[in-house]
């Protein structure tokens, strides 16, 4: 009798949309690295997040308009006008307030097929302080979450 790992079929699901969050840290050369490589793979879109949280983008969302805001939008863009000389499709996304929640809006919104996100480290208190975003995006999405250490 086959084990129940052989009666399996693998079916492999291309990735049109990969959403891509980023913290506008050092980091962000490894992830949007392999979001690149990931997306001319797959000729996919990519789609970058980043979530203003400081004061303006939890008081006032959308209607943020502060240094905050502007300076994370004209990084974002940085980040896409590179990408898209490299000849892809991209797309950016800033969303405003808690991180986890405005993630999984905006990968749900963009009908994003795979997230990478990158790992941040955070240990003990600063995990209370700064939350466990990973956590909480994946399981809230219905989609494979790739985690960058």
């Amino acid at each position: 009798m086959p084990s129940e790992i052989e009666q399996l079929e693998f079916i492999p699901r291309p990735f049109a949309n990969i959403g891509v969050a980023l913290d506008l840290s050092k980091m962000d050369s490894n992830i949007l690295s392999l979001a690149k490589t990931l997306a001319q793979q797959n000729s996919s879109h990519l789609v970058l997040i980043h979530v203003v949280e400081g004061v303006g983008g939890q008081i006032f969302g959308v209607n943020a308009y502060d240094n905050e805001a502007r300076d994370d939008m004209e990084h974002l863009e940085s980040h896409a006008d590179q990408l898209r000389n490299t000849g892809l499709e991209v797309h950016a996304f800033l969303g405003f307030g808690r991180i986890s929640k405005e993630i999984v809006r905006i990968a749900n919104e963009q009908k994003i097929d795979l997230l990478v996100m990158g790992a941040h480290g955070h240990r003990g208190i600063k995990d209370i302080i700064f939350g466990t975003s990973i956590s909480k995006v994946r399981h809230e999405l219905k989609i494979p979450v790739l985690v960058v250490q």
